[in-house]
């Protein structure tokens, strides 16, 4: 019989702590930091201590989430103008952007959501003007 763990006192050591050297058992070590339990809660892996699996939940990069966002928005849109496509009359018209300027050309009897289209997008471009400042 090999030496007991240095933190139960119970079990078999089969591995050793990178961080504070203790002989410990597959119960308290963490194989994915390996570290034994206590380095780990002491380091902020305390949830990994509890259930000894080791894994952590992969976070996606902000600009990933912000793309995948905008991404459903615009399918969520081409939707509803799909279904709104076979319902009367309909008006429109494109949005072209030169630099930061929106031209809008309207026909049709909508001239009021074309206004408030330029200025959600006047709206938008000075938050993203103003996020880019702080």
């Amino acid at each position: 019989m090999g030496r007991i763990c240095d933190i139960c006192g119970h079990e078999e050591s089969r591995f050793v702590c990178l961080s504070c050297g203790s002989s410990v058992c597959k119960g308290c070590f963490v194989p994915a930091e390996w570290l034994c339990t206590e380095c780990n809660s002491k380091e902020g892996h305390g949830h990994e201590a509890e259930d000894h699996i080791g894994v952590r939940q992969a976070e996606w990069p902000r600009e990933i989430r912000w793309f995948m966002v905008s991404f459903f928005m615009v399918l969520v849109g081409t939707m509803l103008m799909m279904l709104s496509a076979g319902y009367g009359s309909t008006s429109g018209g494109p949005l072209i952007f030169i630099g930061p300027i929106p031209i809008a050309i309207g026909q049709g009897g909508g001239p009021s959501l074309m206004l408030l289209s330029i200025l959600v997008v006047f709206l938008l471009v000075a938050l993203w003007f103003w996020k880019l400042r702080r």
